[in-house]
């Protein structure tokens, strides 16, 4: 029996090949073998979000990568993305990233990205976005982790990165890491930063019933982008530091601030030599992302 993520992946294939048309939901359909109205039901509880959703989503992905790496109009753009007008493109690019088409353009990567860069930041955005939200999901349906693991030790440099903490239940990690690497990927895109590598996952602490992870994404560089909500700028490599916001203000939390930077570093230090990174969505215990979407390495750091 197909699991509903099975089901699905001719169509996430399909999409991901037609960024040029608006695809409608009958081809879809034909694509997967389902009818309209069960195809629909599947697919938003895999991908949390509706067929024309997630093709509107690569869409516009692709639009802001055209905008940054190429010159050709605003017009051509939005039809080279299947948008059959420059009025639906901009509202729908608007919605998305938050500026119009042409002030994306002319803003360009906002802490600076060479041509490699510039690249590399197109050929993950074409990578990560089809599956940016399965980290939930097993290809056999099941809730265990049942990939095999391949280990490199080796020293990294430092990297910058963008990362969203959480503090959850074991079996609320896949969940949480679909939501909040997808809320990563969006925030670099819409603030123009180069995405440099594939999504991670750190986990900081384990106590009982309850875990601290942190889930993120590589950049070119961060300096001079503003951190928004959830989202921090951090490094990661031979040390670790994130900037995080006081809870409240006045000498005692200062105070407390500095007591927490002071533990921070020295878990940091002690980490260096046992925590493991796992690029290309590192799901936990509790399922991982489909193999055919993702490419999964693990990495151990040691002082």
């Amino acid at each position: 029996m197909l699991t509903a993520l099975r089901k699905v992946q001719p169509v996430f294939a399909f999409v991901s090949e037609h960024l040029d048309e608006d695809v409608s939901l009958a081809a879809l359909a034909r694509q997967s073998g389902l009818s309209v109205f069960h195809l629909h039901r599947v697919f938003r509880r895999t991908a949390r979000e509706t067929p024309k959703q997630f093709s509107l989503r690569l869409r516009l992905e692709r639009s802001a990568v055209m905008l940054l790496l190429h010159r050709d109009s605003v017009l051509d753009v939005a039809l080279d993305c299947g948008f059959q007008s420059h009025e639906v493109f901009c509202r729908a690019f608007r919605k998305r990233f938050g500026v119009s088409p042409g002030w994306y353009r002319k803003r360009g990567f906002r802490a600076g990205a060479d041509a490699a860069q510039a690249e590399a930041h197109a050929a993950l955005v074409r990578s990560i976005g089809p599956c940016v939200g399965l980290m939930r999901w097993s290809e056999d349906g099941g809730s265990r982790n049942k990939m095999e693991y391949s280990i490199t030790k080796k020293m990294l440099n430092p990297q910058p990165v963008l990362i969203v903490r959480r503090r959850v239940k074991p079996d609320e990690i896949a969940n949480t890491l679909a939501q909040t690497l997808g809320q990563v990927f969006l925030h670099a895109q819409q603030n123009g930063m180069a995405i440099a590598g594939q999504p991670f996952t750190r986990y900081l602490e384990w106590g009982p019933g309850l875990l601290t992870i942190e889930a993120g994404l590589p950049v070119a560089a961060h300096a001079g982008v503003e951190e928004n909500g959830d989202v921090r700028a951090g490094t990661l490599g031979c040390c670790y530091d994130a900037r995080w916001p006081l809870r409240s203000a006045g000498r005692g939390a200062r105070r407390g601030a500095a007591m927490d930077r002071n533990r921070r570093s020295h878990r940091a230090r002690r980490a260096v030599g046992s925590l493991r990174y796992r690029s290309g969505g590192l799901s936990g215990p509790q399922g991982v992302a489909d193999r055919d979407f993702l490419a999964r390495r693990v990495v151990e750091t040691r002082r």
